[in-house]
């Protein structure tokens, strides 16, 4: 897919998933956005949205980390929005419990 001058990639990916297209063409094109710096609100929401792609694409492990990234970098920067709270359910659900607070999600990133 030929990339718009006037959108990110990671406009563009977002783009694609809203059409149902490739979760893999668009992981791909989020983690081509990520490595050119363009991360999205709060310098987190592209580590988000990878994880959750790849986690759809049947990717757990690989999406777990993304969003786990994705999660710290929000705590680290005090840049908590809505797209962290599709990061904290993820890596709560993983660890088998839903206590959603910012000292679980501190401690699960912090102390892993």
């Amino acid at each position: 897919m030929a990339e718009s001058s006037d959108r990110s990639l990671l406009d563009e990916a977002k783009a694609l998933l809203e059409r149902n297209g490739s979760l893999s063409e668009a992981a791909l094109m989020i983690e081509a956005a990520i490595q050119k710096g363009q991360l999205g609100v709060g310098n987190y929401e592209a580590w988000i949205l990878l994880g959750e792609t790849r986690s759809m694409d049947e990717q757990e492990e690989v999406g777990m980390q993304a969003l786990h990234e994705g999660v710290r970098r929000a705590v680290e920067n005090k840049t908590p929005g809505p797209g962290m709270m599709v990061g904290v359910v993820e890596l709560t659900s993983s660890c088998g419990t839903l206590t959603l607070t910012s000292n679980t999600v501190s401690c699960h990133l912090f102390h892993k």
